[in-house]
Order: C-alpha cells, then structure tokens, then sequence
C-alpha cells in the first residue's frame, strides 16, 4: 500500500511512504508495532501515515515532532494498545504545529504503568478526530487525561473523540484537560465518561475556548465530579449544547457564556452532584435556557472569596435539587449586579440526601454580602422549603420584581424583614404553607423605571457586522450595560456589533445597572438571514 504525501496544497512527489505492514495482508492481534513507530521518526515534514488495520502493540511512546497526519481505518478498526512497562505516555505531540490524529484507538489496556493518554504542548493547529481512547487508570500521578494539552497549545481541535475508563480511581482522572497559555481551542461533539474528577476541564488562563455539543457522564468517581469546568483567569469561553451529569463550573472568568446545556442527574440515582452551574470569582457571564432535572444538590451556586460581579441568569430551569434551587454566598468580595429572569426554581427537596437537612429545600436562597441583585419574572413553587430565604448580613439594594412564590411547604420568605434596601413589587404569592408574607419595600426607593428599547437592524446577514444599540441609556444615570447576543461572548456597552455565523432567531437582551443601585432589562427579537 502506498501513501502519498501532501505539501502546500498540491499533491506531487513530496514523499512516499511504503506501508509494509499491510500489503495484501490483515495485521495479526499483537503484532509489532516498530514500523509504526520507525515511520512516524522518519517522516518528512507534511507526510501522512496511514495506518492499516490491526491491533499494534506500544512498549513506549509515539513521539510526533514534525507536522504530519496519522490515521487509522476506522477507531474500531486500528487499535494501538499500550504493553509499556515503565511510566509514561502513549502519544506525545511537541514542539509543532499543523498535526491531525484520526481514526484510531489508544488502548491504555488498564495498564498502571501509564500517566497520560496523548500529551500535546507548545503547538498550534492541532486537529484530533474520530479517536477512541480508553482504560487508562492512571500511575498515581497528576491525571491520568485522556488528552493533556498541557502548555501553550492554541487553535487546535479535539472533535467527535471517545474517551472513557480514565483514572477512575484518581481525584485527578479526566477526559480533556487544556492547560497553561491555551488559546482559541474547540472541543466539539464529543463523548466522555467514567473518569475520577470530571469530563472537560480548562485551566490557568485558558481563553477562547469552545466547548459545544459534548456529552460527559459517569464521572466523580474519586473526585470532586466537574462535568465541565473552566478555571483560572480565563476570558471568553462559550459552553453551549452539552449533555452533563453534573456541575458546569466557572471559576476565575471573564466574559463568558453558558447556554442551552442538560445537567441531567447521574444514572445511578444514589450519587448526588454538588451543583448544576457553578460561578466563582468571575464577571460579565450569561447563562440562559438552562435546564436541570435532579440529582444535584445545588441548582445555581454563587461563591467564594473574591469578588463576583455582573451576570445576567435567564430561563434556567432547575427542578428537583436536594437542598437549594440557588444560593448567591457573596463572601468577602461579595456578590454583584446580577439579573435572575425568568428562571424556575422547583420542587426542591428536603430530606437526609440534603447537605443541610434542616435548612434545605429553598428555592432561592441569600446567604450575605449581596449587592444590586434582581429577580425578576422568576418561579419558586412547589419547593420543600421556602420560596425565598433571606439570610446573612449586607443585603442591600435587592429588587423581586413580578416573580410567583406561590405552594411552597414552607413560607413564601424566609426573614421578610432581612435587608436594609429591598424593593417588592408585583410578586404573585400564594398557597404557602408557611405564610405569604413577603414584607414591605424599605430604604431602597424603586423610582420611575427608565424606558429603554434595543434598536435592532432589518436586514441582518450572517457573516456581517450586526449593530445593536440600546436606545433610553443615560449616562448619568447608568453605571454599566451587559448585553447577550444569543450567540458569542457577552458584551458591554450602549453599542455594540457582532458577526453571527448562523442563521436564525436570536433572543437579544441588555441590562443596565442604575447609580442607584437598580438594573433595566430591555429585550428584541433579531433575525439574522444568510
């Protein structure tokens, strides 16, 4: 079997590469797989090594230090299964760019020798697709990962991979892990599960990431159980249209957007997660249409030490957590300029499978240090507990405007007299078996709302500049705008402009914060053509 090789767009004699493992022949189970490894040594920049099919046995690393593609016949078809006896990776990519990995499996063989699946560093460009790899359980170390991109690997792709059984036991075992000085990397339509710590995790700084479509269960196992977690002064990451067990974390961000995701309760319905969507010590974050069905203790969790400022929450729905459907916990630096709209908040239990027994089933809950909070349009039926629980110190400037408390076992509020600036107004309560007093409106005079409107173009396209201006926006009286597109980053400001990729309707919303410590939520339906 002859393979050519391709350079600059052009096929030509650029280099042939004589696949004599293969000629004529099906591999045997266990064959050598040194001239696997003597091709990937010995090939010329831009060659592409075909794999044939076969079981190929790996007693150390590939090492891929020139751009090239490797690809198999089919990942059920080509399998690289690790014999190794001393600690190490299976496939090691470093130092380049421009490497694609395709249509094969690395079988880890629940070999203990090894401390990694692929291991990728100091690379740009990188495409991985239509992989398998599986039964790593790890040597004891950090990890094992099913892939480690572990230092300044940017642009790349990780599309359509199977990972499974990694590090199972291990507090560090995981899918996908992108670490220090990751830029523009999409990790697309993959599937994930059994792993010690979680599915897709990103780290240190991290920025432009794209995690979309990924289903990740079957995790925690030995760790804190993160479906998808995005840590460490990170900027700019979309997580859309992901199908997790538990726990959308992030932690250190800025300008980031969580939307249209399923966190689904493991099948086991004996292991309970810790939360559903997680934010710490981030700002300028959307997330919206949302939706949780159990098994997680805690629906939305707002905390941490480190301040927490401006996000906009919508149409989430979270339903059946064992002990809150929110907790905003502002801690030291305090929680801020955050719009709860139109998010439901239900059937919330209290029973010995809650963190706090005593104190659980609230649909939503304060817990200090809460600042220029909204909520607004909002449901909290039919919980265990209270509809609303108002508890810890500094509470001001909280708005609860038009939302439904309405047959909840406990009272429609807990500590109604909790906060030194609150505004009711328009609430709909009632039916709860604890009361339905919400308590009166005090040291926060609510004022004449502003009018504003988003003025949105007739004729968008896709692939031009789209301008959104929001009309009404004094700037003596606003402090800060956050816009959601429906698509891409949030954004600030009293204009701004973005390029959609697709076409479609698209919910478009700005909230502006006054000087008095409200907010103003202003929506349009924008249509965007091809």
């Amino acid at each position: 079997m002859v393979v050519l090789g391709k350079r600059g767009g052009r096929w030509g004699r650029v280099m042939w590469i004589v696949v004599v493992l293969l000629v004529g022949q099906a591999c045997a189970a266990g064959e050598s797989a040194g001239s696997v490894y003597a091709r990937v040594e010995g090939a010329e920049a831009g060659a592409v090594i075909e794999l044939p099919s076969g079981e190929f046995e790996l007693d150390r690393p590939i090492v891929i230090e020139k751009p090239l593609v490797l690809v198999g016949q089919r990942k059920d078809r080509t399998v690289l299964r690790s014999t190794a006896r001393e600690g190490g990776v299976m496939l090691i990519v470093r130092n380049v760019s421009g490497v694609r990995l395709a249509r094969f499996t690395l079988d880890g063989a629940n070999n203990r020798q090894l401390s990694q699946g692929i291991v990728i560093s100091e690379g740009s460009g990188h495409r991985l697709e239509d992989l398998c790899i599986r039964d790593i359980p790890g040597s004891g170390g950090f990890g094992p990962h099913g892939i480690y991109a572990s230092g300044n690997v940017t642009d790349s792709v990780f599309a359509r991979l199977e990972i499974r059984n990694i590090g199972a036991d291990s507090e560090w075992g995981a899918g996908i892990r992108i670490g220090k000085g990751g830029r523009g990397n999409a990790i697309e339509d993959n599937e994930l599960s059994h792993f010690g710590r979680g599915g897709i995790l990103t780290t240190h700084g991290s920025t432009d990431t794209r995690i979309v479509r990924n289903r990740v269960r079957d995790f925690g196992l030995a760790g804190p159980g993160l479906g998808i977690e995005v840590w460490g002064s990170g900027q700019r990451v979309i997580i859309e249209d992901n199908t997790v067990d538990h726990w959308i974390s992030l932690d250190g961000q800025e300008d980031a957007a969580v939307r249209r995701n399923r966190i689904t309760g493991a099948e086991d319905p004996n292991r309970i997660g810790s939360y559903v969507l997680e934010l710490v010590n981030s700002r300028r974050v959307v997330m919206t249409d949302n939706v949780a069905s159990g098994g997680n203790q805690i629906g939305i969790s707002v905390s941490n030490r480190a301040r927490k400022d401006l996000a906009y929450w919508a149409r989430n729905r979270l339903v059946g957590c064992e002990t809150w459907g929110a907790q905003i916990q502002g801690e030291e630096g305090g929680a801020h300029r955050m719009y709860f709209y139109r998010n439901v908040f239900e059937q919330t239990h209290r029973s010995e499978r809650s963190l706090y027994p005593s104190d659980a089933g609230h649909g939503f809950r304060f817990n200090g240090n809460a600042f220029q909070m909204v909520l607004h349009a909002n449901r909290m039926v039919d919980n265990e507990g209270a509809g609303i629980q108002l508890g810890g110190s500094n509470l001001e400037r909280l708005s609860f405007i038009e939302n439904v408390i309405q047959n909840n076992k406990g009272p429609a509020v807990i500590r109604p007299s909790g906060g030194e600036q609150v505004l009711w107004q328009e609430n709909a309560v009632s039916g709860n078996q604890g009361g339905d007093r919400v308590g009166a409106s005090r040291g926060f005079d609510g004022g004449v709302a502003a009018k504003l409107s988003i003025e949105v173009p007739a004729d968008a396209r896709t692939g031009r500049p789209v301008t959104l201006t929001l009309r009404g926006f004094d700037p003596d009286r606003f402090t800060e705008v956050l816009w959601d597109l429906g698509q891409g980053i949030p954004r600030t400001g009293r204009v701004v402009e973005h390029v959609y990729d697709r076409a479609g309707r698209y919910r478009v919303a700005a909230i502006a914060w006054t000087t008095d410590g409200r907010a103003i939520l202003a929506e349009a339906d924008l249509t965007v053509s091809d």
